[in-house]
């Protein structure tokens, strides 16, 4: 079996797993109970701190087979769950925008939404959304303006000021934060500890702090020194080596 960087091994699946962004998951999880589905979301904020999984969450708590309307917790165990944990789900469309930017891509995907879904939605996500040209944010602000009532928009961004101001009206912005350095740190840990690791506090600290709020980045430094660590153990001096940090 190949191996699996940390970052996708350690994906959150709930709500309950993204550290970090409470204000998010707790408005999305209102929104779910009390049957507000926006049809476009725009979520905004730095990379590596949880925008593209928790739209994939989003999606599974929409498609959740388990219940017989959306749920603020899905199973991960129903088909439809289990199919966009794989990235393999006939609802859940990821599109990257910096290579899928141009107008004719657009109208491709304007074209694809007039199909019901197998599900309750159908799911767009669009990571990088402030790469598509304005021809493209043009095409597709004309599904925006009417959309299938079945249909979720999610955009995700690192720029969000690149993103048209006629898109953005259409949308419910959500700024994600920097993770705070103790979460990370403790986040870190745990998964060390589960993979049979000993990371020190001072390691943990130089990685949260090369990490500057990224979850990802830090789970992809954390991956480099287990991988170099001498009997599972990453000291300071194995961090700081690793990192390039200067004493």
């Amino acid at each position: 079996m190949s191996y699996l960087v940390l970052a996708r091994k350690w994906r959150p699946k709930t709500f309950d797993e993204v550290i970090g962004q409470d204000h998010i998951t707790n408005m999305l999880r209102r929104a779910i109970e009390q049957g507000r589905i926006g049809h476009a979301y725009l979520f905004t904020g730095p990379r590596g701190v949880g925008k593209t999984t928790t739209a994939r969450i989003f999606a599974k708590a929409l498609n959740c087979e388990s219940y017989d309307k959306p749920t603020p917790t899905p199973c991960n165990k129903c088909p439809s769950c289990i199919e966009i944990n794989e990235g393999r789900s006939p609802d859940v469309l990821e599109i990257d925008g910096a290579s899928n930017r141009s107008v004719e891509d657009a109208r491709e995907l304007r074209n694809h939404i007039v199909y019901a879904p197998n599900g309750r939605y159908k799911v767009i996500i669009i990571d990088e959304v402030h790469m598509l040209t304005t021809e493209a944010f043009n095409t597709l602000l004309k599904t925006l303006e009417e959309p299938p009532s079945n249909v979720v928009f999610i955009f995700a961004t690192t720029e969000p000021h690149k993103v048209l101001p006629t898109i953005k009206s259409r949308c419910q912005q959500l700024d994600f934060k920097r993770v705070p350095a103790a979460l990370i740190a403790e986040h870190i840990k745990k998964i060390a500890d589960a993979e049979g690791y000993s990371l020190s506090k001072e390691a943990a600290e130089l990685i949260t702090m090369r990490a500057d709020g990224s979850v990802r980045d830090a789970l992809s430094m954390l991956d480099q020194l287990m991988a170099f660590a001498p009997e599972g153990k990453i000291t300071q001096d194995d961090a700081a080596y690793l990192l390039g940090i200067m004493p």
